[in-house]
């Protein structure tokens, strides 16, 4: 088995890895650039999918304060994350729900 301290540090960093590109999504979807979302989407999903995997891996283990701390401040950027990107999804929804009948009436009036 693993030493605790090489786990926490496996934690840590995975964690601290995680936050940056979180960081850099929050930073982009607030100035509304949308050049390269979608790779910090595939590499924010690969880091929360090793972050759960080093967790799991790692329970039983008990972490220190610094480590936990590491983890509610990322918690806090996830919840912005959040909130930023279902502003982006909610104007989504409503562009679409203004375009669709316009499409319907168009294809109404072309046939």
């Amino acid at each position: 088995m693993d030493h605790p301290l090489l786990k926490e540090a496996d934690i840590v960093n995975c964690i601290e890895r995680l936050s940056l590109v979180v960081q850099e999504e929050n930073a982009a979807l607030e100035s509304c650039r949308v050049d390269g979302i979608g790779e910090y989407l595939t590499i924010k999903n690969e880091r929360l999918l090793e972050l759960f995997r080093i967790l799991n891996e790692s329970s039983g283990i008990e972490i220190s304060e610094s480590a936990k701390s590491k983890l509610v401040s990322l918690r806090s950027l996830l919840e912005v994350n959040l909130s930023r990107l279902k502003i982006h999804c909610d104007a989504i929804e409503f562009v679409l729900a203004v375009v669709r009948p316009k499409q319907s009436s168009i294809r109404d009036f072309i046939y």
